[in-house]
């Protein structure tokens, strides 16, 4: 229950913040669906990112709904929590059942259900829609006959579980709970709305978009609700409250720009500035130091390990439990880093080589294990779907790539690697592609061309894979399936997808010169001597172009791309490699 001894510090919206999402929510309590009053949607499901506020948001509807008299009961699971009874459904119908006995409306219901229970002691350990029978809908039933009850009020609040750990057997408990809820919203005798707060959960999603969709209406916690001048707000009445405390505080700290930094790095979602706020509230009661330890922490975090002292622990206790929920961890977050490393988030950056598509291809042997080790990541992370080719990842909270970029933290608490993600993912999937020429599993046509485009310019391009990045670690298996590789095919595809847009366009040397500078990029070679596989492609990228009479990549050809097409990049590149151009000249 809301009240219960075990949320005596459960979070709560704080005055005058989530003004907007409150009211959609106690409008529906109140009247329905009012954009469409025809449906009679029983079922509202209020969902979002991880740390958006939804648990604070149900304690203060809660709260609000006991205090008009309109709460008939709530339920707020949590895995995490001492008490047994929050951790598990078996306690979900019977908490229910005994809060409506407690309602001035259903006071009669509660002799029914007590006759239920004792006809059927063993009530409790039955699957939930028989309990939701017994001690629910039949005393409803038997009351109404005899009473006028309310038609449609008094919702029902249940806090839905985020952090299961057995993943298969609690997407059934899942599908139970969700079932048992269908039910009840569907018996005529029910006379309540239920309110559903979740993550958006690859089970509960994939329910209320089938069989629950005619019967629930969803409001989704995102932008629409401004979450960023609510976290301002947040932010400066929990500082305020600081400066009262401790009086020595300067009326002006913390200055506009650090507020605005706080925000910013807040992504729109509470738990971070909750964090934060927790940390600098701490009891060493030193407010202004800590905070400004949390500012280095944030200029430090994509480069430096977080120590012990770390202000955003409970975020990343929070992100590990999410990616320890995932049927093979180890591969998801190495899939992560290696999204974050080479797409540019890492950095913020944004550019038209991010396409999720392409990375699916790239790491996974098939579609299934994209999809079974990326599901429950929804809650942290915008994934497009299998079928959207030029759709991009997206992380919803900032602090989650500084997590995942931060090896020696993230390690510790998820995995330990002893090779780096590319070490890992570019031999086996980069190299094999390379020699098989194609991906570990059978595209469409329109896939396999998309894939083609997408895959040139990655391997082409100075911020991402780069051919060179296959060979880092001189592992024998990529070197080994690079000497196999039919580099005169793999020209012809630069040359097909990337055409000549005009009889002076330079495109295709343009590609087929960053192919010949890059696999010499590995950092494996030297003055003296280069590898077998530079050497191979090299020599044979000079015999394709010599063979179609395309300019070579000699000395002659370099000056003049250098001059007339490629520019700054050729520029980079002149001291490092015109040795060698001369030399396979």
């Amino acid at each position: 229950m809301h009240t219960s001894d075990d949320r005596c510090d459960a979070p709560k919206c704080h005055p005058e913040t989530r003004v907007a999402v409150q009211a959609d929510i106690m409008s529906w309590i109140a009247h329905g669906d009012v954009s469409d009053p025809s449906q009679s949607r029983k079922i509202m499901w209020v969902t979002g990112p991880a740390g958006t506020g939804k648990t604070a948001i149900a304690g203060s509807i809660a709260q609000g709904c006991q205090e008009r008299g309109l709460l008939a009961g709530s339920f707020f699971f949590s895995s995490f929590s001492g008490d047994a009874k929050r951790r598990s459904k078996r306690y979900l119908v019977p908490t229910l059942a005994y809060q409506i006995t407690r309602h001035a409306c259903f006071k009669d219901v509660g002799e029914s259900i007590a006759l239920a229970i004792k006809h059927d002691p063993a009530i409790f350990d039955q699957q939930l829609k028989d309990q939701l029978e017994a001690l629910i809908l039949k005393p409803l039933r038997t009351v109404r006959r005899g009473s006028l009850l309310p038609a449609t009020a008094n919702p029902q609040f249940i806090r839905y579980p985020d952090k299961w750990r057995n993943i298969r057997k609690h997407e059934d408990e899942h599908l139970e709970i969700l079932s048992a809820l269908l039910q009840a919203s569907n018996d005529p005798a029910f006379p309540f709305r239920i309110l559903l707060f979740s993550r958006p959960e690859p089970s509960i999603r994939t329910f209320f978009s089938g069989i629950g969709k005619g019967i629930s209406f969803e409001i989704f916690l995102d932008s629409k609700y401004s979450p960023d001048a609510d976290i301002a707000l947040f932010l400066k009445a929990r500082f305020a409250e600081l400066k009262r405390r401790y009086p020595r505080i300067p009326a002006s700290w913390p200055p506009n720009d650090v507020l605005e930094v706080l925000v910013a790095n807040a992504s729109g979602q509470f738990i971070y500035a909750a964090t934060v706020l927790r940390y600098i509230d701490g009891p060493l009661g030193k407010p202004q130091l800590l905070l400004d330890h949390v500012l280095e922490s944030n200029q430090r975090s994509s480069g430096t390990p977080r120590g012990e002292d770390n202000p955003l622990k409970p975020l990343d206790m929070l992100y590990t439990s999410i990616i320890q929920r995932s049927p093979d961890h180890r591969l998801l977050a190495t899939w992560i880093r290696v999204i974050i490393k080479f797409t540019g988030v890492e950095g913020s950056r944004s550019h038209d080589l991010d396409s999720a598509f392409v990375w699916r291809t790239l790491l996974s042997s098939s579609p299934e294990e994209a999809d079974s080790l990326l599901e429950n990541m929804q809650s942290l992370m915008s994934i497009p779907p299998s079928n959207d080719l030029i759709g991009k990842f997206s992380f919803y909270h900032k602090s989650f790539p500084d997590f995942m970029a931060d090896p020696k933290h993230c390690m510790t608490m998820i995995f330990t690697l002893t090779r780096k993600p590319c070490e890992i993912c570019a031999p086996a999937g980069l190299c094999r592609y390379l020699k098989d020429k194609r991906p570990s599993y059978e595209l469409t046509p329109e896939e396999t061309s998309q894939f083609f485009y997408w895959f040139i310019k990655c391997i082409t391009d100075e911020r991402q894979l780069q051919l060179a990045k296959c060979l880092e670690a001189r592992a024998s298996i990529a070197e080994a399936d690079l000497l196999s590789c039919d580099v005169s095919w793999w020209m012809d595809q630069v040359c097909h997808h990337f055409p000549r847009s005009h009889r002076r366009s330079r495109l295709p040397a343009l590609y087929i010169f960053k192919w010949f500078v890059g696999i010499h990029q590995s950092g494996s070679c030297n003055a003296a001597l280069c590898h077998s596989a530079c050497r191979y492609w090299r020599r044979s990228i000079i015999s394709y172009a010599k063979e179609r009479n395309r300019v070579a990549p000699g000395n002659r050809w370099l000056i003049r791309e250098w001059f007339v097409l490629v520019g700054d990049y050729a520029k980079t590149e002149w001291d490092e490699h015109r040795f060698f151009i001369e030399r396979y000249t």
